[in-house]
Parts: structure tokens; C-alpha cells; sequence
């Protein structure tokens, strides 16, 4: 059984000044991401529900999602100099596979 729960974006690892940030990487068409249309290509996740992902792996930052429970999810996002708090509601139809790959500087996954 799948416990996890999805928004329907996929995830980029980069290591900014010697830290690893996590960006969206794509907002899938027809997700609950994309439905809600505030979530961007290229926003930096700051945090899930209070939880801080600067300085997570990947796979950390995907479980950070993976381990919600039903409900609306709170992010804070970094777009350009701006902070973001934006309240997306879930769906349980994402989470069935993490594709990672690794460069030098980045990885990616999807939520």
C-alpha cells in the first residue's frame, strides 16, 4: 500500500555556495500543482509543513514529502528575492517512482 501523497512536481538537488537547496524542476500538467498554478519551474522549496530542506540529499527532501499525511501541504518558497507561503492541496496518485540521477552539482527526483 501507498502511504505517500504527491503534488505532481518533480525535484532538482543543486548545491548553492556549498549548500544543497531543492528546486521544483517541473510542475507536471494536470496535477494538483499544476491545477493550483502557483508552484513555478524553478521555485526553491525552503520548506514542507515547518520543515526545513536546505542542506537535505535528494532522497531526503523526497521523503520530507513522502511522509505527509493527508491534508493541505504549507511550503514556503524562495522565487527571485521573494518568499512565498502557499497552502497546496494533495493527492495520492504521485509517489510511485523516484527517478534520481546524479551530476556533479545536481540530482533529481520527482514528488
Amino acid at each position: 500500500k501507498k502511504s505517500g501523497i504527491g503534488l505532481g512536481i518533480s525535484l532538482i538537488r543543486k548545491d548553492c555556495r556549498g549548500m544543497s537547496q531543492i528546486f521544483i524542476q517541473d510542475v507536471y500538467t494536470g496535477s494538483p500543482a499544476d491545477k493550483d498554478g502557483r508552484l513555478r519551474k524553478s521555485d526553491q522549496i525552503i520548506e514542507v509543513n515547518g520543515k526545513p530542506l536546505q542542506g537535505l540529499s535528494l532522497l531526503d527532501a523526497y521523503q520530507s514529502f513522502r511522509s505527509l499525511k493527508a491534508g493541505p501541504i504549507v511550503l514556503v518558497i524562495k522565487r527571485g528575492e521573494n518568499f512565498l507561503t502557499i497552502s497546496v492541496d494533495q493527492d495520492n496518485t504521485f509517489f510511485d517512482s523516484l527517478n534520481r540521477s546524479s551530476t556533479q552539482n545536481a540530482s533529481a527526483g520527482t514528488v
